[in-house]
């Protein structure tokens, strides 16, 4: 075997880990964002999490975010709603 072609497991851990970067990379981008919705203590808080735990910390941030970008859009339609009557 070649030692210089990488075997089946180093090309699937390096995807892994890939995959993880890139998942928290998006999770930070978003987080600041959303960094005006969330407060400044929340959103470092967040942000260690998503650090230090990557794909868990992010999975749940995304996760959450959605919720809150879907709770900020009901809250601006029914403003909207009521400004409106």
């Amino acid at each position: 075997m070649n030692p210089l072609i990488p075997g089946p497991w180093d090309v699937a851990w390096s995807v892994a880990w890939i995959a993880a970067v890139a998942l928290a990379v998006v999770a930070l981008i978003t987080l600041y964002r959303t960094k005006a919705a969330v407060g400044a203590a929340a959103a470092t808080l967040w942000a260690l999490g998503i650090i230090l735990i990557p794909v868990i910390g992010a999975s749940v941030w995304l996760i959450a975010s959605r919720r809150l970008r879907r709770a900020e859009a009901r809250r601006k339609a029914a403003a909207a709603g009521s400004d409106a009557a």
